[in-house]
């Protein structure tokens, strides 16, 4: 029988934005999707699964959180899973009011940029304890940094750097989905 309700349980990419929309040092670095309501609240450049507004051209930083995959064998003696956080980061270069380069900021400012949201991201996830955190409704007993994550070129991006940092997450107990 199909499907008539969506989904509503958290997964883990639901439940890291959960997580890291609450961490305001972070969330002050990104960029915000623009708005033409001023009664509106914006929203930051922390998208789940692709990005929903446009990083390049914005001079500023985002994110886009996804699954890939599993870290660690599955456990055979718990229902304990291992699956795989796909942090890719976005710096976009800073630009002058049309859009173009600005000449008068030297090209290590993005660099910067990009590992300075990279400490900020690392510094909420990165956990090898076993306190429980929540990721939204999901129990999380570690969330290990895999990689460093390097900063390239995004292809077309006129400037834009990106790169991806991997986090290995044990998710325990009750809340495993």
């Amino acid at each position: 029988m199909p499907q008539s309700t969506p989904e509503t349980r958290d997964d883990i990419i639901s439940g890291a934005w959960d997580y890291l929309s609450t961490k305001t040092d972070l969330i002050e670095y990104l960029g915000e999707i623009p708005n033409d309501d001023p009664q509106e609240p914006t929203a930051p450049f922390l998208f789940q699964y692709e990005p929903t507004g446009r990083i390049e051209g914005s001079s500023s930083c985002g994110i886009v959180l996804s699954y890939g995959g599993t870290w660690n064998s599955p456990n055979t003696t718990n229902s304990a899973r291992f699956p795989r956080l796909v942090v890719e980061l976005y710096a976009d270069i800073i630009r002058d009011s049309s859009g173009a380069l600005d000449s008068s900021v030297d090209s290590g400012e993005v660099y910067r940029r990009f590992n300075e949201l990279f400490r900020r991201v690392d510094r909420h996830l990165q956990r090898n304890s076993t306190d429980g955190r929540l990721f939204g409704s999901l129990l999380t007993s570690i969330c290990q940094r895999l990689n460093d994550p390097v900063p390239s070129p995004y292809p077309g991006g006129d400037g834009m750097l990106y790169g991806a940092a991997f986090y290995g997450i044990m998710l325990t107990g009750s809340t495993v989905y």
